[in-house]
């Protein structure tokens, strides 16, 4: 099980000495929710009802955070975990919502249209982020291989009186399943190497996606 990308940019690991900070991405590539968000309370696992996708409260070293819906109905939900280091923070959002309905063209340009809206989300937050890759991907998950889209983008954070230089990777998955699409979000400082922690951490999250109720 892993995560192949074509065309990624890799980026050196120069002695991290940086404080802690986070980008908090907000919900985006679908319409904006009639409310705020509204937590959901489990302090163990939690298994989103309607698509059956499972959230533990650890993946290797990142430990959930919050947990999210945006609905009434809970179909549409995130979880975000968190790696909270001396040097450093990383961060990641992993958001489950219902799959749009057309044909196979049509699907594959609404996901091209979801990517750029969830770039959209950064740049309300970081005027300067500046897209540095777009390709193809693929993920395994179990016998199966899922293709998706990916984007990286640069920008500078701000860490207390500092702005750091930072880099943000958003993997979607439009055919996580018929009913379910699954987006990933990671956040951390630009000088990490981040592709084999964004691998390791897709690998280890299965998708328990069911149809919904």
């Amino acid at each position: 099980m892993g995560v192949r990308s074509r065309g990624v940019l890799a980026v050196a690991l120069a002695g991290l000495a940086l404080l802690a900070g986070c980008q908090n991405f907000r919900r985006g590539s679908r319409l904006p929710p009639a409310e705020p968000p509204q937590v959901i309370n489990a302090s163990g696992p939690y298994r989103h009802p309607a698509s059956g996708m499972e959230f533990p409260t650890e993946i290797g070293e990142f430990k959930r955070a919050l947990l999210l819906k945006y609905d009434k109905a809970g179909r549409n939900v995130s979880a975000r975990y968190d790696i909270d280091g001396a040097a450093t923070k990383i961060t990641v959002q992993i958001y489950v919502y219902p799959a749009k309905e057309g044909s196979a063209s049509q699907r594959a340009e609404l996901c091209r249209s979801q990517l750029e809206a969830a770039a959209s989300d950064l740049a309300r937050t970081h005027q300067d982020a500046a897209r540095t890759a777009l390709d193809q991907t693929t993920l395994e998950q179990g016998s199966r291989t899922y293709p998706g889209l990916h984007a990286r983008y640069e920008y500078e954070e701000r860490i207390g009186p500092d702005r750091m230089p930072w880099a943000a990777n958003i993997y979607l998955f439009c055919s996580a399943s018929d009913q379910w699409q699954i987006e990933y979000r990671f956040a951390a400082p630009r000088e990490l190497v981040m592709g084999p922690i964004m691998d390791d951490f897709m690998r280890h999250l299965p998708w328990t996606l069911a149809p919904p109720l």
